[in-house]
């Protein structure tokens, strides 16, 4: 998922619900990420050595947003 796709969904959601921009978020992580393929593609990773030391961020594999509008929360799944 690109930034662009996440601001199209929130746009998209806002013509239905006027106060998605006061919303929480919450990130919901693939349950068995360790196994997946697309999680542990080496491709799909980001690796930087600022500071002194690795740290590895793992581009999202999300095709959508997963919205709970009764608690207004909108869902982000960060593994797909």
């Amino acid at each position: 998922m690109k930034v662009k796709d996440l601001l199209l969904e929130i746009k998209g959601l806002e013509r239905r619900y006027p106060d998605v921009l006061e919303w929480d978020i919450a990130l919901e992580q693939h349950p068995d990420y360790k196994a997946c393929p697309n999680c542990n593609n080496k491709d799909d990773s980001i690796v930087f050595y600022d500071l002194g030391c690795a740290t590895t961020f793992i581009k999202s594999h999300a095709i959508g947003c997963v919205q709970w509008y009764k608690k207004k929360i909108l869902g982000i799944q960060i593994h797909y």
